[in-house]
């Protein structure tokens, strides 16, 4: 299997031989390569995006993985689901948030959940870069302006609270 996350006593890998159809994930001990659990959970990312990075967002000893129509937050020490949450796109986790964007009808969006309990924090005008986040942590979110009469290219958003910190506009492309 390929990786999918690791923490300092777990490594989660998957069977990416399809990136389309929903496959099943496992988690091993890292110290002695022992099986610790296998998931019931199907990732499935179905955002069409091909990043060079997994799919999972990894916060401590918490994955947050793609399946479908939701993001799922499993415990990665025993594979438990912990919960579930509307789907995210390329989620990223910093600062005990999970973050990503979504394309629903209407504007693109990102939207942050809280990583303890799942509970959507906020969502905010945005959009990935090439369906990648460009950057998450140290108490921000920057995104690409969502917005065709912003005239802005760059926006943070503060992790906690979604308002907006910065705006700039963008000399180079990303």
């Amino acid at each position: 299997g390929n990786l999918l996350a690791n923490s300092p006593t777990v490594v989660v890998v998957w069977d990416a031989a399809s990136q389309t159809s929903p496959t099943g994930f496992r988690g091993i001990d890292r110290a002695t390569g022992e099986e610790l659990w296998v998931s019931d959970t199907m990732l499935s990312d179905q955002s069409g995006n091909m990043v060079g990075r997994s799919p999972a967002a990894v916060l401590d000893e918490v994955m947050a993985v793609p399946t479908g129509s939701t993001i799922t937050a499993i415990d990665m020490p025993t594979g438990a689901v912990l919960w579930q949450s509307p789907q995210l796109d390329d989620p990223a986790a910093a600062d005990g948030t999970i973050v990503g964007s979504r394309r629903a009808s209407g504007a693109p969006t990102v939207a942050a959940i809280d990583a303890a309990s799942g509970e959507e924090r906020w969502t905010a005008p945005g959009s990935a870069s090439y369906g990648d986040l460009l950057a998450v942590g140290d108490g921000v979110i920057v995104v690409m302006d969502a917005g065709e009469n912003r005239g802005l290219d760059l926006i943070a958003y503060d992790l906690s609270s979604g308002v907006e910190r910065w705006q700039v506009t963008q000399t180079s492309h990303l």
